[in-house]
């Protein structure tokens, strides 16, 4: 097979309009490090809507548009997915999307499904996916179908002769297009379910994968529970080769880890280390930057895996209390609000980091200055700067003839000018003269009119020579000065 690994989910997010929630839940898929996600009732319902979820997601997206409270599909890829699309169908209502790609030279048509909750109208729109099922492309049938096939292994409690309503027509495409149900390639008569009743009453196994057979012997699927939905996610692998070579990637440190206790002491531990170098030249401080970046990389690893062992904790728990609830419905439904809230609580705290990337990465690709601005800005810069002077009759162009005419135009514009002693005696004799107190200086203030003094002497030159030595002569009546 000629793709790498590839991960696929599908999950019925129950509405995701809300901006905290669904921050959370592509914070949670890409927590999970998902490729492609097959999302239903998203509840999107216009262009401008899916042009900001999908900013805020960071990879494409492909959309149904449904209503502001019911329906709305969505297949979404992960930023940097080699993907080539060759055909895109999405219907009026918000309940399937149909879409060919070639992907890790392979050629894939992906189907996204919400089927209807009326009976009628769910068999009568299963019927109208015949025709996405003809080709050779590899099929990959995913969604929240609203029935089950089998209600002895795929639905627990309620009417056990209610809930298989369409699935027939399944049973007939997996039979005729030659389809597996993904799940059940591994797990044949385990009872399993994806959506439990608010009472916990009924469950049942409403959303699947269906793919064609011959990926067979390189899938594997699971179920994963969200603490943001009713609905589990259901998750699909496809094993391959790992030859694919990955593109260029940037490291950004994240400042979190700076208020982390061990990677602080580390970290004085280096700086102590690095200072006891004999030689501290261009060699030595490239070194330094490389250690503080590899101690950097290796504790926010630490912090990574220890996100991940937390949440893969919870969610296992969480796990296993929905399958005690599925032997004994409505058990543990204290147990598994409270780990919801828990889980909720850890992909909220990760958010705040996503906020910051996704803040960096808008900057990077929304805000460029565009070649309007940058021609603006050069013609500024044009308008501020003198391309010619006109200096006795003569025309001067030469940018540093410019420069040494400027320069010498304005030091004799505040250059010294010839002061009549007379005047000067006769002026200073009618000033009274300071107390002796005022006179004294403290050492600090006369450190600080040195260094004044080294500051005005580089930088002004004339006022220097002009007005600070006679008045710091004075001030320090000339002892300290001579």
């Amino acid at each position: 097979m000629a793709h790498t690994n590839l991960r696929v989910c599908s999950l019925n997010v129950n509405g995701m309009r809300d901006h905290s929630k669904r921050a959370q839940l592509f914070t949670w898929f890409k927590a999970k490090k998902f490729d492609i996600v097959f999302l239903q009732e998203t509840h999107c319902k216009s262009y401008s809507d899916s042009k900001l979820w999908e900013k805020e997601w960071g990879g494409k997206c492909f959309w149904s548009f449904g209503g502001s409270r019911s329906r709305g599909t969505c297949i979404m890829f992960r930023d940097g997915l080699p993907l080539n699309k060759h055909m895109f169908h999405y219907d009026a209502v918000g309940r399937l999307i149909v879409l060919d790609i070639n992907l890790y030279g392979c050629s894939y048509r992906f189907i996204n499904v919400y089927a209807p909750n009326n009976h009628a109208e769910r068999i009568q729109w299963f019927n109208e996916l015949h025709r996405w099922f003809i080709g050779d492309k590899i099929l990959i049938l995913g969604g929240d179908f609203n029935c089950v096939e089998n209600t002895g292994i795929d639905k627990v409690g309620g009417n056990d002769a209610y809930g298989d309503v369409g699935g027939s027509v399944l049973g007939s495409f997996r039979n005729n297009y030659r389809l597996v149900d993904a799940y059940r390639v591994s797990a044949p008569r385990d009872i399993a379910t994806t959506w439990t009743s608010a009472d916990g009453s009924v469950a049942c196994r409403l959303d699947r994968f269906y793919v064609s057979s011959s990926l067979k012997s390189s899938l594997s699927a699971c179920m994963i529970p969200c603490a943001l939905s009713d609905h589990s996610a259901v998750e699909l692998t496809l094993t391959g080769n790992n030859n694919v070579n990955k593109g260029p990637s940037y490291w950004k440190c994240n400042l979190k880890i700076l208020s982390d206790l061990d990677f602080v002491a580390d970290l004085e531990f280096l700086c102590s280390d690095c200072m006891q170098a004999d030689t501290k030249n261009a060699a030595w401080w490239e070194n330094c930057k490389y250690r503080f970046k590899r101690l950097i990389i290796l504790h926010a690893c630490r912090l990574a895996h220890n996100y991940r062992s937390k949440l893969n904790a919870l969610e296992a728990e969480l796990r296993d209390l929905q399958l005690q609830a599925v032997s004994n419905p409505g058990s543990n439904k204290e147990q598994i609000k409270i780990l919801k809230e828990n889980i909720s609580d850890v992909l909220r705290e990760k958010f705040d980091g996503a906020k910051i990337r996704s803040r960096a990465k808008y900057l990077d690709t929304e805000e460029t200055p565009s070649s309007y601005f940058l021609r603006r800005e050069k013609q500024n810069a044009a308008k501020s700067s003198i391309n010619e002077l006109l200096i006795d009759g003569s025309i001067i162009r030469d940018s540093a003839d410019i420069v040494q005419a400027c320069h010498k135009y304005y030091a004799e514009l505040y250059g010294a000018e010839t002061v009549d002693a007379d005047e000067m005696k006769q002026f200073l004799d009618l000033v009274d003269p300071l107390p002796s107190s005022v006179l004294k200086l403290q050492s600090k203030n006369v450190q600080q009119l040195l260094i004044a003094w080294k500051i005005i002497k580089h930088l002004a030159p004339t006022v220097y020579q002009r007005n600070f030595i006679p008045n710091f002569s004075i001030c320090t009546q000339g002892d300290l000065w001579t």
